[in-house]
């Protein structure tokens, strides 16, 4: 499910926050995780494609913090 895909990719984040990229494998998160590592293909196909996703929140997260500024700026601006 999407929740389940959130929540790997979370787990991930915060994984290698923790131990860094090179510490990173899919057995150690599915360990995190409490899961076999094939849980984890069953939402992303590779190591690069949850990668890919993480890279991705990573870019929402950025673009909403910079729609947020660029408000406050404009909104600011008018007053």
């Amino acid at each position: 499910s999407d929740l389940r895909a959130r929540e790997i990719v979370a787990v991930a984040r915060q994984l290698l926050e923790d131990e860094g990229l090179d510490s990173f494998s899919m057995r150690r998160l599915a360990d995190r995780l409490g899961v076999r590592a094939p849980v984890i293909y069953k939402h992303f196909a590779s190591k690069s494609a949850l990668m890919a996703a993480l890279i991705s929140v990573g870019f929402e997260e950025q673009a909403v913090l910079f729609e947020a500024k660029l408000e406050r700026e404009i909104l600011g601006s008018e007053t």
